[in-house]
């Protein structure tokens, strides 16, 4: 997990048109782009960010 998932249990998968994998957590979403992983989580002070960390499709 370190540098990695935000979770070591993966809920869901799925691949967008532009080659880009989604995956679902119970702590987040993660966007790997075949370079890097980017971690979206909530943030409470923040109204843009996901409105809760688990993630199911």
């Amino acid at each position: 997990m370190e540098n990695g998932l935000s979770q070591s249990s993966v809920k869901c998968v799925l691949v967008d048109e532009r080659g880009v994998m989604w995956i679902g957590t119970r702590f987040g979403l993660n966007r790997f782009d075949r370079e890097k992983i980017t971690v979206y989580q909530e943030e409470r002070e923040n109204p843009n960010s996901l409105p809760y960390n688990d993630i199911v499709f």
